[in-house]
């Protein structure tokens, strides 16, 4: 009996210690990606707003952005935007993203960590800054996904500071 238990033992401490170690490569991979959004986020914004330029979103917008409605509707909202003038600064990034199937969600160095479908789904993130303008302070919001080890915008929203998304 106790050669029993210490084989059940031995394998449940094999599984116990393999599962750990997936779990650490999956977090160490998932707060790497965060940290390439938010630095995709950084980047970007300025070049964005630099000249208020729709064409700057486009290039780096995923597919599904790109309904015909927000090709439209993207040169009046940048005419509006363009009031705010040039970009001061652009604050710290602030957000999360989700990681594919695992839904291992990295928001504000917190991990939540589910089980989805077996349906693998697209990595997503979402990041908020506060920029100062020449025309006074805003909120930046952007939605990011991740296709082919390279982000792409899914969102791009500029709002009032003191607005909640």
């Amino acid at each position: 009996m106790s050669t029993i238990l210490k084989f059940f033992g031995g394998v449940f401490l094999l599984t116990a210690l393999l599962l750990g170690a997936l779990a650490a490569i999956f977090v160490l991979k998932g707060f790497a990606m965060q940290k390439s959004a938010v630095a995709y986020m950084e980047t970007n914004v300025p070049l964005i707003v630099e000249n208020w330029n729709p064409e700057e979103v486009t290039r780096r917008a995923a597919p599904e952005f790109l309904v015909p409605a927000v090709r439209e509707g993207l040169p009046i909202v940048f005419e509006q935007l363009s009031k705010l003038g040039k970009l001061k600064k652009l604050g710290k990034a602030e957000g999360g993203m989700v990681v594919a199937d695992l839904q291992l969600a990295f928001h504000d160095a917190r991990l939540s960590v589910g089980i989805n479908s077996n349906i693998p789904k697209p990595i997503w993130a979402e990041f908020i800054a506060n920029a100062d303008f020449e025309g006074g302070p805003a909120k930046v919001k952007m939605t990011l996904i991740r296709r082919n080890d390279d982000w792409r915008i899914l969102g791009f929203w500029v709002g009032p500071p003191n607005a909640d998304n």
